[in-house]
This record gives C-alpha cells, structure tokens and sequence, in this order.
C-alpha cells in the first residue's frame, strides 16, 4: 500500500458521502431479502483540488495509471469533525476541471474508502 500524497489539499465542493451498506431484493416468491455488503462504513468521495500545479496533476496521474486499483492510506478528510483519517482507491482518473492558466488546475478526483 502506498500512501496517499500529502500535497492533495481540500477545496470548496469535496464531499465525503457515506455508502449504503444494504442491499433489498425481492425473491421471485415475493420474500423481502436484506442483504449487508460489507461490515464497515465505505464513502463515496470527490476531491475538489484548488490550485494544483502542472507537475503535482502529472505525478497524480502517473500513480493512478501505476496502479489504479491500489489501496493508498493516509487520506485525511478535515473538513468535518473528526477528522477522518481513511485507506482509499481511486474510482477514476484524475480530472483537470478548471485550467487558470500559468500552470494552475483546479483537479476533481473520484475516490472510494473506508
């Protein structure tokens, strides 16, 4: 597992949503199933990243590409109380939203963890 890069900051807009962890089905008799898809709480999370440079979107997408699928620790949530410190994947690549020019981005990320 590789650590999360600590350069990411927060921006107006991230969202940290939390998973629901049930799934209802109806059996073809009619029966109401609950079925529990995992015993920790998973969130759904958009990073919106202010300010980012040419180089620091680069180094994000080449460690996307890297290993798209690899659990990353440290991501730290500080925008609520408490501060949620989580393991997280990436569910896409990076997203350059917003280009200022002079070498400056705003960056969404897709990002899931528990």
């Amino acid at each position: 597992m590789a650590a999360f890069p600590s350069y990411v900051k927060l921006g107006l807009g991230t969202s940290l949503n939390p998973e629901q962890g049930w799934k209802d089905t109806v059996s073809d008799g009619g029966t109401l199933h609950s079925r529990q898809l995992h015993g920790s709480t998973y969130y759904g999370i958009t990073v919106i990243w202010p300010g980012a440079t040419g180089q620091q979107v680069a180094d994000l997408t080449a460690l996307y590409e890297s290993a798209p699928r690899d659990v990353m620790t440290g991501f730290t949530y500080y925008l609520s109380s408490p501060t949620l410190t989580l393991d997280v994947v990436f569910m896409e690549p990076p997203r350059i939203i917003r280009n200022y020019g002079g070498d400056k981005y705003d960056v969404q990320l897709s990002l899931r963890g528990s």
